[in-house]
């Protein structure tokens, strides 16, 4: 639907009355580029402040002490995996808006604040660490559609395309990690919130090692990219160097081609 109305923007405008139609359609694709490089300034901003709010929070409740007693609190590690969390989130939205392009949406600002409203609900249950892995699972589980959102929008766009080319394997690894993810941590958590326990500090290192990998799973896949990117720049180089060195066309420089039958050249 996006395609199709971008697709009538510039081929269906109808300009005023004695305008020109070459300059109505150039004013259109300028409008849909400045809203596509509108995205990421715009993206990144919002995200940048919200986890910059849940970590100001993190911090406001390790000063109040209600969420940790001490280093050898079970919730110390969980304090820890809250800003590891805000780091992955950011990370993720960092890398989605410098990848990608395409014009935002309402839903583009509905997915950040929800996964920010998840954020902040985990950081509150820091204490509680049954219910902290419960809000993880629930974090995760949002995190697929999100996945899917920015792809299917990457998609709609086709200066994307070499980037997309260079994320298959993580089109579908991210979805699917964030559903496993979602699932074990949902079921240890029901585990323990059934029985009125806590996980143990065993339980919880190994839930923050899955968010260590998940955030360094984030630096692999935007090595790849840059490294894609970068061999792909080095391989059209020598093509464009070959395309300056030929010589202008009279009228490339601003001079008329000459009549037919003449010379295009004069000696003096």
């Amino acid at each position: 639907m996006g395609r199709l109305w971008r697709t009538r923007a510039v081929q269906g405008y109808r300009h005023p009355a004695g305008a020109d139609l070459d300059t109505t359609v150039e004013q259109a694709q300028a409008l849909l580029r400045d809203l596509r490089e509108s995205f990421a300034p715009s993206y990144l901003t919002l995200i940048s402040i919200i986890q910059g709010v849940l970590l100001g929070l993190s911090f406001e409740l390790v000063s109040e002490g209600r969420a940790t007693t001490g280093l050898a609190d079970p919730a110390s590690l969980l304090v820890f995996n809250n800003i590891v969390l805000i780091a992955l989130v950011w990370n993720e939205y960092r890398m989605g808006s410098s990848m990608f392009r395409w014009i935002p949406s309402l839903l583009d600002a509905v997915i950040p604040f929800t996964v920010g409203g998840l954020q902040a609900a985990l950081i509150l249950t820091t204490a509680r660490p049954a219910q902290w892995l419960a809000g993880l699972a629930v974090l995760f589980a949002a995190s697929i559609p999100a996945y899917e959102n920015m792809y299917r929008r990457a998609a709609e766009e086709e200066r994307n395309a070499l980037v997309l080319e260079h994320n298959r394997f993580f089109r579908w690894f991210n979805p699917v990690a964030c559903c496993a993810l979602a699932v074990g941590i949902g079921a240890l958590a029901a585990v323990h919130l059934s029985r009125g326990s806590d996980p143990g500090i065993g339980a919880l290192l190994a839930v923050t090692l899955l968010n260590g990998l998940f955030l360094l799973r984030g630096e692999v896949n935007w090595r790849i990219v840059v490294r894609a990117a970068r061999t792909a720049a080095r391989e059209q180089a020598p093509t464009a160097g070959a395309a300056a060195d030929r010589p202008m066309a009279p009228e490339q420089v601003g001079f008329p081609s000459p009549p037919p039958g003449e010379p295009d050249h004069v000696v003096v």
